[in-house]
């Protein structure tokens, strides 16, 4: 139902009102000797138009207080972190002889390389630089835990752009950085300006979401369970295109 129909209808109610109280004025009716502050139920019709129509949120006034019961902005109906989940393939840092194996589609779909925080001489500079050359479009490097949990997104921007790590032109120095922090199990403070660190609920709304991402800065952040399982990855490119979308889809219907 469209906000202006709402508001026609609101409007002709309080309008029947206003000539039914005139009529009995005209007649000296006793129901007009009520305390005048609900007289003021004529313009109740117009009101709730308005609050239904979303025009308004709240009213106090006349002895009356109405407030509306949609709160929340359009976009967060049925709309949690879970809905905007990235589907990207990712693969886990191993030999060379399991990279050497990966087909050239496996490759160039790859986006993001996981890697164990707390092995110890286990990732080499150059076995590093080896995967990051076979993998043309890889965006970021997902750190875990021995026991799986998450504990920060890094952008492989820190180590150049897309075409210098492809070539094997890496910066050498960072990644030696980011290799002896594994070991040492304390990436995000070796890399405390790049490194996300950011975890939210798979069942936060898309609008806080976007919320938390912005005020941290940060274009993603590691989605989890409310156990703190690991999920996935959401990006806010895609949680505003997917508010967008369901405001836009909202308003037509």
């Amino acid at each position: 139902m469209k906000k202006g129909y709402i508001l026609t209808i609101g409007s002709i109610v309080s309008a029947i009102l206003l000539i039914t109280l005139g009529l009995l004025q005209m007649n000296d009716s006793k129901i007009l000797q009520l305390p005048s502050q609900w007289l003021a139920i004529i313009i109740l019709p117009v009101l709730i138009a308005l609050l239904v129509g979303g025009f308004i949120t709240r009213f106090k006034g006349f002895g009356v207080e109405l407030e509306s019961s949609l709160k929340t902005p359009v976009a967060t109906l049925n709309l949690t972190a879970s809905d905007a989940v990235a589907d990207i393939l990712g693969d886990e840092k191993q030999s060379m002889n399991y990279l050497s194996g990966l087909s050239v589609d496996k490759k160039s779909e790859t986006r993001w390389l996981m890697f164990r925080s707390g092995k110890k001489n286990f990732y080499t500079l150059n076995g590093v630089i080896g995967y990051m050359h076979e993998f043309p479009n890889l965006e970021y490097l997902e750190i875990k835990s021995e026991a799986g949990e998450i504990i920060c997104l890094l952008p492989t921007s820190v180590f150049g752009n897309s075409v210098q790590l492809h070539r094997g032109d890496v910066n050498r120095e960072n990644l030696k950085r980011f290799i002896k922090a594994i070991e040492n199990d304390n990436v995000p403070e070796e890399f405390p300006d790049t490194a996300i660190t950011l975890k939210i609920s798979s069942e936060n709304d898309l609008v806080n979401v976007l919320k938390q991402l912005r005020n941290e800065k940060a274009d993603f952040a590691a989605v989890v369970s409310p156990k703190g399982k690991y999920l996935g990855v959401i990006f806010a490119n895609e949680v505003e295109r997917k508010i967008a979308d369901s405001v836009l889809t909202a308003k037509t219907t």
